[in-house]
């Protein structure tokens, strides 16, 4: 066995109490981390001896250091078969995505993790089909860094959106938050054809331009979104975008602070707390309950835009068969000075109501 001090440097401790191993037979390529091979030997590697998570630490990472190509080496060394662990104290991310097909668990332990340049590109991207997924952050902080303060976002779904999180064509997603995700020029989470796409708890969304979560021009199937804490999300569109059938959206508190300076003082601002069927293509949202959520300070400022449109929960009409809307508490639907063309509403069914069937609306 073999102890190894360091990655970068004698004692930084990157590999804990772990040890290596030689292993005479193995011919394994050299990962960066937890297979090491000597030069020139062709026969033979150290592999670290260890069970349960692939640390990224043991790739390099270093507290402030950035993240993507030790993730990118730790996701290839847990071989779908464990959880991949970040436990750095702050650590960055560049302009560039870190995209997995394969769906170990991820865990963000207590780590700040900030983009550190403009960008608005997604931060982490999970595609792949019928693979299940976890992703875990625990009193953790994803920091997407907006610097801009008008968002570019999509605005209720639509637009390929872009998040701290986007998940494409993908089954069983799980993803719960217990730490924050925030500044998004566009959203924090996003989805798109997605089944079985479970979001809880939504922990705390905050300060995203676009949508806090927010659903793509491909409908999907069986969304949960539940127990989350938006705060200015929603801007230029909505804190929760529902472009889903079969979705369950559930004791979330979202807050929307009027006072602030996302916008300049031309063109569109929306505040919707929730919206169904908002995207390019329409997807349809039947089956859906909307229930215990509660929606405040909806509204707009007294130097807010012509074009407005503050809505608690907004219905797309036409698309949304056996839809529930039930105790749900809805306030300060209005706020400043109405302008021109604004539509303040605790829940609006746009366009034509008797298209749909079963559409329940109580307490």
């Amino acid at each position: 066995l073999v102890y190894v001090t360091g990655y970068h440097t004698k004692g930084d401790g990157a590999f804990g109490s772990h040890f290596f191993e030689w292993d005479a037979t193995s011919i394994e390529a050299d990962n960066g981390g937890t297979i090491i091979k000597l030069d020139g030997v062709d026969t033979g590697r150290y592999k670290l001896k260890y069970s349960g998570s692939v640390n990224v630490k043991w790739f390099g990472l270093v507290n402030g250091g950035e993240l993507n190509t030790p993730l990118n080496k730790a996701y290839l060394a847990s071989d779908n078969k464990s959880e991949v662990l970040i436990d750095v104290e702050s650590c960055t991310m560049n302009e560039n995505a870190v995209v997995f097909d394969t769906k170990p668990i991820t865990l963000i332990n207590n780590s700040t993790i900030t983009r550190n340049k403009v960008s608005h590109n997604n931060m982490f991207i999970i595609n792949g089909e019928s693979v299940s997924s976890f992703i875990f952050i625990n009193n953790g902080v994803i920091d997407q860094n907006r610097v801009n303060t008008e968002g570019t976002g999509a605005g209720s779904g639509g637009n390929t959106p872009m998040g701290a999180i986007k998940i494409l064509n993908s089954e069983n997603i799980s993803i719960e938050n217990y730490g924050v995700i925030k500044n998004g020029a566009d959203s924090a989470i996003c989805y798109e054809n997605c089944t079985n796409l479970v979001i809880s708890p939504a922990g705390r969304i905050e300060n995203c331009v676009g949508d806090g979560i927010a659903g793509g021009d491909f409908g999907s199937d069986r969304l949960t979104i539940e127990n989350g804490s938006f705060f200015n999300c929603g801007n230029f569109g909505s804190a929760i975008n529902v472009n889903a059938t079969n979705s369950f959206i559930s004791n979330n508190v979202i807050n929307v602070d009027v006072n602030n300076d996302y916008s300049s003082d031309a063109g569109q601002q929306f505040f919707r707390g929730i919206s169904l069927g908002y995207t390019n293509n329409e997807q349809r949202v039947d089956n859906t309950v909307i229930s215990n959520n509660k929606i405040l300070g909806i509204g707009i400022r007294t130097n807010a835009p012509a074009a407005l449109n503050a809505v608690g929960i907004l219905v797309k009409s036409g698309l949304c068969d056996n839809v529930t809307i039930t105790n749900n508490y809805i306030t300060q639907a209005s706020r400043g000075l109405p302008q021109i063309e604004e539509c303040l509403a605790g829940i609006l069914f746009d366009d034509a109501l008797a298209d749909d069937k079963n559409v329940t609306v109580a307490n």
